[in-house]
């Protein structure tokens, strides 16, 4: 299993991106069967998003179950 949390900042408030996510799922994470399966959705969501959307690796300091963010850049 790998999982990915989503920040704030890949969330535009109202846009394509936020009601994509939040009609998929209400979580703040979500849970593939691969890595590979979580970066196909990321890129699935940077085609629909303003922003850059890309996974970045977890800290070997955060939670144990977490493998990595979705993150958003202006």
């Amino acid at each position: 299993m790998f999982v990915v949390e989503i920040k704030t900042s890949a969330i535009e408030p109202g846009g394509k991106l936020f009601k994509q996510i939040y009609t998929e799922n209400r979580s703040r994470r979500r849970e593939f069967d691969s890595e590979s399966e979580a970066d196909n959705w990321a890129d699935g969501l940077d085609a629909v998003s303003s922003r850059k959307i890309y996974l970045q690796s977890s800290n070997d300091l955060d939670d144990p179950e977490l493998d990595a963010y979705l993150i958003g850049q202006e």
